[in-house]
């Protein structure tokens, strides 16, 4: 459990360092910005899954947990961005 919230954690941390996300999210709506966001926030998954192959795995694998992840991620994400010059 310990390793999945560090994980979790590094991830989040890896979303908002990435240029793309932040130039692409950064002036869209709450709504423009959820889809956008579950796009993006699948292929970083698949992007990290070398540096913790099982929790990755549980979040392409389980529809719900992925759900409840980018419901968790989305309001935080968005809300740094819009706090984020570009």
């Amino acid at each position: 459990m310990e390793q999945n919230i560090c994980s979790l954690r590094a991830f989040f941390r890896f979303l908002m360092k990435t240029g793309k996300v932040t130039t692409d999210f950064a002036a869209k709506t709450p709504m423009d910005f959820r889809y956008a966001f579950q796009k993006s926030f699948m292929g970083k998954v698949v992007d990290r899954m070398s540096q913790n192959e099982k929790f990755f795995m549980k979040i392409l694998d389980d529809e719900q947990f992925a759900n409840a992840l980018i419901e968790l991620m989305l309001p935080k994400v968005y809300e740094k961005l819009q706090s984020v010059e570009i």
